[in-house]
């Protein structure tokens, strides 16, 4: 759109305009299109400790930078009078200037579109130019979810769609992105906010919740009846932002795939327990033990496989259809360095600015140093893996621990070691936290989506290793090191999958729900510490004392997901129980994530985004790996195949085992080639962008062109450049 809106001789005019004495813009404190939507809190001056350094930027110079951009704000003390918050509100005629400079795209009302299309601007040389789907070819109508970049023309105003009951065009988010855009922008405020709080300049930045915009979100989003499916999506997107709104739509897409999963799942749970094993005596005196359900591992491992590649690529298609919906089609941001990406300061050779240089070699060798520190912990994880398998082997096997009287019968000795392993999965997953936010920071990345990629890369590869480790052990290599139970490895991998997965979900909700509850309790007490019954603390400082969310609380959250479904795909034949389990985890995930949200964590600043990002990829790679380790599950690990030791032409024990394991071996390729090729032919059939999502992306670049660019039809004149009388049809000699 905005390669278009060059053409236009309005950039010229709105270039001309940039130097607007917005300082004189008159702001009514009764007028309802105007809000205080932004807080940022200072450090008293009176109350800074002796001997403690100026901040680099002042107070003053900042409000006077936030004045001269047309930004009002008002300042009040703290309780505690320890801080200065000042609230900060935009008159609507200057968030349209704003949103007209920056080419914020918009949506546009669907009736207006319409009936500008049915009347065309014949005077500029465009012809009517309305479209109907009177076959109902595409899913969306014509004239819906089509977006262009705002302009501030009196006659395009009314195109632009009311998101508001006072009639402006901006909804809550884009209000603040607004704000936030005058107050960082070079050619406005120049306010690096993050800068800013790293410099001790201030002490924080954030939008201001509203409680009546809380309590409809509330009503319609965390109620218990509530469906995952049925999460108000467009209305969290309006109030967070489309990144936190991506987050519950993966959230909410994959628990409902869940529901197929947990119904399938309980089936053959339940159907396992009403079948016996039958145990047959070989000539060489080997006992088997011959599951009765030969079908249903299979069965379940060949539904899973097929369950998370529908899941995922359904998944594609949902995330450009919410994409196409908010706008964020082809999502394009300019990066600007991050306040932490430190270097030499030279002339650019692009522009001959001042930017920071950092060699790449240097680059390299930090980012080599952070590889080699989580080689490291990984190596830690697999000795300690390798110690609880070793103390699992003395407390079943070498020194058993059986309980007395009625409890005899359960597996102590396991049940040890399966919390062992999280006791294993959670303090070294604390020392990853603690250690690797730091190591990132030292590899010194220039943006933040390089930061965003090479801490989830990290993260991926450490919680990889680190939760799934000792189920690989089980899984792989137990059989041939220590034995297994009548040669059958898969009851001990789903008592240790249950065990270890199950006591994860208690604590993540208890680490989720009741501690930050008891942080908000001891920091509420400490805000009123010392401040009288009469007075009143004002909103913009309860929201101060809140918790922040931002990148680390939707990183937290994917990952949280993430591991989760490795759970639920990497080894669940073992453990059919296990989908039902994460949907009832879920199920209350919304609710808690989304209270959290609204009352407990301050507002987010919101921030755009078209997709969940680098976080698709790990699901490809989950769901890639799935179908080799439920292939090798089925085929190896339990016993199901057994019976082909039996019935067979071979009377040799060593031809036996060689028929059997070559017969293994064929199962386990057609497994996995079967499921590859179902992959590979899902991703073709099912393209990631639907038809209907490609449609209406042209409708709308051909919307703008007409009604927006005011781009006049190509047409060409009937005769070109000769007369009648000048039409010869002499026919002449040479």
């Amino acid at each position: 759109m905005t390669s278009m809106k060059k053409h236009n001789a309005h950039l010229r005019q709105k270039l001309a305009n940039q130097h607007h004495d917005y300082g004189s813009m008159h702001l009514d404190i009764n007028d309802p299109t105007v809000h205080w939507d932004y807080a940022i809190a200072f450090q008293n001056p009176e109350t800074r400790k002796p001997g403690t350094p100026e901040p680099p930027t002042s107070m003053e110079e900042i409000l006077r930078r936030l004045f001269s951009q047309g930004l009002q704000f008002r300042l009040y003390y703290s309780s505690t009078r320890d801080i200065i918050l000042c609230e900060i509100r935009c008159h609507y005629q200057r968030l349209k200037i704003e949103a007209d400079r920056i080419d914020m795209p918009v949506l546009l009302d669907a009736d207006e579109l319409r009936k500008t299309a049915e009347r065309g601007f014949p005077k500029l040389g465009i012809k009517p130019f309305p479209i109907n789907d009177v076959k109902k070819i595409y899913d969306f109508p014509p004239y819906e979810y089509i977006h262009a970049a705002f302009e501030d023309d009196d006659d395009k105003q009314n195109l632009f769609a009311k998101k508001n009951i006072d009639g402006t065009v901006f909804a809550p988010v884009k209000r603040m992105k607004l704000i936030e855009s005058i107050i960082i922008s070079k050619e406005c405020c120049d306010l690096d906010l993050d800068k800013l709080i790293l410099n001790g300049s201030i002490l924080a930045c954030y939008p201001l919740h509203n409680e009546d915009e809380i309590a409809i979100l509330a009503k319609d989003w965390i109620p218990a009846c509530k469906a995952p499916w049925d999460q108000p999506l467009d209305n969290i997107r309006d109030y967070f932002g489309e990144r936190i709104a991506f987050y519950f739509a993966y959230l909410g897409h994959y628990s409902t795939y869940l529901l197929y999963a947990a119904v399938f799942g309980l089936l053959i749970f339940i159907a396992q327990s009403f079948l016996k094993e039958t145990r047959t005596t070989l000539d060489s005196g080997e006992i088997l033990v011959i599951s009765s359900n030969l079908y249903l591992i299979p069965a379940f491992g060949l539904f899973m496989c097929i369950w998370s590649t529908i899941f995922l690529e359904t998944w594609k298609r949902e995330q450009n259809v919410l994409a196409m919906k908010w706008g964020m089609s082809g999502l394009s941001e300019e990066e600007i360095p991050r306040p932490q990406y430190t270097g030499e300061p030279i002339h650019s050779p692009i522009n001959g600015t001042i930017s920071i240089y950092f060699p790449k070699t240097q680059k390299y060798q930090r980012v080599a140093m952070s590889w080699g520190v989580l080689l490291l912990l990984i190596s830690i994880v697999f000795l300690l893996v390798a110690g609880i398998f070793r103390l699992r082997y003395l407390w079943t096997k070498a020194n058993p621990i059986v309980l007395p009287g009625i409890f005899s019968h359960i597996p102590f000795g396991s049940l040890l070691a399966s919390l062992a392993n999280v006791v294993q999965i959670t303090i070294m997953g604390r020392i990853y936290y603690k250690t690797f936010y730091s190591f990132n920071e030292y590899e010194n990345h220039e943006t933040d989506s390089e930061y965003e990629a090479s801490l989830i890369l990290k993260t991926f590869v450490f919680n990889f290793v680190n939760n799934f480790a000792a189920l690989f052990y089980a899984a792989f290599l137990k059989e041939g090191i220590e034995g297994c139970k009548d040669q059958d490895c898969l009851g001990e991998l789903a008592y240790c999958l249950a065990i270890v997965f199950g006591v994860q979900l208690v604590i993540g909700n208890v680490r989720e729900i009741l501690l930050p509850r008891f942080y908000a309790w001891l920091s509420n007490r400490s805000v009123v510490k010392g401040v009288s019954v009469s007075d009143k603390v004002s909103e913009a400082e309860k929201q101060f004392f809140l918790s922040t969310y931002e990148f680390s609380g939707t990183f937290d959250d994917y990952t949280e997901m993430i591991v989760q479904f490795g759970y639920c795909s990497l080894f669940v034949v073992s453990f059919p129980l296990t989908p039902l389990l994460a949907l009832i985890n879920n199920y209350m995930e919304i609710r808690v994530d989304g209270f959290r949200l609204l009352y407990e964590n301050r507002r987010s600043r919101p921030r755009s985004a078209g997709s969940i990002g680098l976080w698709l990829e790990i699901v490809e790679w989950c769901t890639t790996i799935a179908i080799f380790t439920n292939a090798y599950v089925v085929v190896y690990t339990s016993n199901t195949f057994d019976y082909l030791k039996t019935g067979t032409q071979f009377t040799n024990d060593a031809a036996i085992d060689e028929y059997a394991q070559a017969t293994k071996l064929l199962y386990f390729i057609i497994f996995v080639f079967v499921m590859m090729l179902f992959r590979f032919f899902l991703a073709q059939v099912i393209p990631d962008v639907p038809v209907s999502v490609t449609a209406q992306l042209k409708r709308q670049q051909f919307f703008n062109n007409k009604a927006i660019f005011r781009m006049p039809d190509d047409t060409v004149s009937k005769y070109v450049g000769n007369n009648d009388e000048d039409f010869d049809m002499t026919i002449h000699e040479h």
